[in-house]
This record gives structure tokens, sequence and C-alpha cells, in this order.
């Protein structure tokens, strides 16, 4: 039997028990109202109330390049607010993003309905009109967004690129230049301004844009790429070999470039300029590159053989040419003279 000590030994643990259980409990219990507390604040202060509020959370999402989600949001405040202009144009700004200008143009639109001084909605809305080809409209929206901002550098850039493409290149130029003289540090508008003087022929002034733009970004495959045209176009070849170089360097997979490059060290007027040994290997990338289906390539690979004195390969290689051009029922008068001319023992030379 159980003695009156032990008796009053358990009465003691069952109290203790009860105290942790109750402690335990009361523990378990603050914390579930804590988490259910937080939940709460996160349901309901996290929700926007007001237009302001939505706008704000549609420019995060915007920020965080999740376009859906800020559409709704802006549309929400729209909802709320049908006159807050700032909730059109940036709810056009994420129309613009996902590439659905006729929506962008029409949000824009209502913005300036609202606020016709929102110098930044004339610029998107140009920009919208440009994705769609609409170039002269595109030319008004810039125009009338450096009306009201004569400083807006990105401005005259994107005025410039439409007058680029409806081929207005003093404009262009005009245009790239005010650019420069608001940002000398704005290395796309030097870019493009390059591209239109190439356009008019000034080729030295090309090459100077292109090489401020290169002094700023010495690995800038497409500006070496540009000023490589703008050498071989004025026949400064050996300046040419260099910067084609370069690309091949920076972009293995350029054929144009591997091709051009094999040319120019195939058939350089100037003796210090043709390599028949890299010739022949860029032109052999070239076609490899291209399946050794291209008889522009083709030719080159000729070419590059003829300047090593293999004009035994380089008559093979100009016939295969003719044969795929006669496949496809192309002029091959050009390409037969070409053959002869290296059966004849005659390296390849640029006129």
């Amino acid at each position: 039997m159980m003695g009156l000590h032990d008796h009053f030994l358990m009465q003691v643990a069952n109290t203790m028990d009860k105290k942790r259980r109750n402690r335990v409990l009361c523990v378990a219990g603050l914390l579930v109202g804590l988490a259910l507390l937080a939940w709460w604040a996160k349901t309901w202060w996290g929700v926007p109330r007001s237009a302001a509020a939505f706008v704000k959370r549609g420019n995060e999402y915007g920020a965080k390049d999740r376009p859906d989600q800020a559409i709704a949001d802006f549309t929400e405040a729209i909802r709320l607010d049908q006159k807050n202009a700032d909730a059109y144009r940036l709810r056009g700004m994420q129309y613009n993003r996902k590439e659905e200008y006729d929506k962008a143009i029409a949000d824009y639109s209502k913005a300036l309905d609202l606020n016709s001084h929102d110098s930044t909605a004339y610029v998107f809305r140009g920009r919208a009109h440009y994705h769609r080809k609409e170039y002269e409209k595109a030319v008004a929206d810039y125009s009338m967004a450096l009306d009201l901002d004569s400083r807006d550098s990105d401005a005259y850039v994107f005025r410039g690129r439409a007058y680029y493409d409806i081929q207005e290149y003093d404009k262009a130029i005009a245009d790239f230049t005010a650019a420069i003289e608001l940002d000398r540090t704005d290395w796309f508008a030097y870019r493009v301004r390059g591209d239109a003087y190439q356009e008019v022929k000034n080729y030295d002034k090309a090459i100077a844009d292109y090489t401020k733009v290169l002094d700023r970004r010495p690995e800038d495959v497409t500006t070496y790429r540009l000023r490589a045209r703008a050498y071989d176009t004025k026949k400064a070849y050996a300046n040419a070999v260099a910067d084609y170089t370069k690309v091949v360097d920076l972009d293995p997979k350029d054929i144009q470039s591997h091709d051009r490059l094999a040319l120019l060290l195939a058939g350089a007027p100037e003796d210090s300029v043709r390599d028949g040994k890299r010739a022949v290997a860029h032109a052999t990338m070239a076609c490899d590159l291209s399946d050794w289906k291209n008889t522009y390539h083709l030719g080159t690979l000729a070419a590059a053989y003829a300047e090593c004195g293999d004009f035994d390969e380089a008559v093979k290689w100009q016939k295969r040419k003719i044969e795929l051009l006669l496949d496809t029922k192309a002029d091959v008068e050009a390409a037969r003279e070409w053959a002869n001319w290296y059966e004849g023992r005659k390296p390849f030379r640029l006129r």
C-alpha cells in the first residue's frame, strides 16, 4: 500500500505537471495569437485602399518585372480615380513592355487628355508609334515632348532614330548631336550618330564616333563590327582587318565577319595586309558555320587558297560554288570567270 509520504509526493508531482501544462498552453496560445495577428496585419494593412496606394504597388511590381500584376494594380487605381493621369501613363508603360502597343497608345493618349503637359507620356507614346513603324507619328510625339522639355536627351535620341528610319539623315545627325551636347556620356548617341554619318558617306566622322563608344565600351562587339565596315568601305583595309579580328574574337560565330576578314586577308591590295593561311582559316570557319552551303563563302575560300598559291584547291572550291549555283539556277558567269582566273594561276585581288 502507498504510504502517506508517497501519496504526498504524487500530489506534489501532479500539481507541478498541471502548472507546466498550463504554462505550455499559455505560451502556445500566445504564439498562435501572435501568428493570427501577423496574418491579419498582413492581409488587412498590406492591401491598398486608395488609388495612390495601388499606383505605388503597381510601380513596385513594374520594378520587379511583373507587368501583369502592375497592370492589374494600375487598372484598379483607374477604377478608383478615373482622372489619375499617372495611372494611365504607367499602365501604358507596362503595355509597352508587353509589346501591346495599341493598348499602350490608348493609355498614353488618355493620360495626355488629362495632363497635356506630361512630356514623359509624349515620349513613351512616341516609342509605341516607333515600334509600330509609324515614324512620322513618333517624330510628332517626340517633338511635343521636346517643346515641353528641351533638355530631354533621350527624346532627341529617339527622334533621331525615327528620322534615321525615314532616311532623313541630316535631321537624325542634328538630333544625336543635341543629345550628346546634353549628355556626353551617352555612348549610344555616339553610336547611332556614327550610323547616320555612314549613311551620308562621312566615314571619318562615323569612325570617330565609333571610337568614342569603344573608349567607353572596349568589348562592344557591335561597335567593332560597325567600325570595321566603315574602315572597309573607305578601303582602310589594315584597320578593317584589325577590327574584324576583334569581332570574331568576341563573337566566334559571326559568319559574315569571318568571311569578310578572310576576303581582305586574301585579296587586299597591300602586301602587308594579306595573309593566306589566316584567310583559309577564317574562310573555312565561315563555311563550317554555314554548313558548306553558302556559295559566297565557298568563293571566299577559293580566293584564300589562291592567295596561298594552292590554285588546285582554289579551282576545286570555285567549281563547287558553281555546282551549287546551278542547282539554284543562278547566274554563274561571274563564278566561271573566277574559276578560269584561278586556272590561270592568278590570285584574287579586291578592285
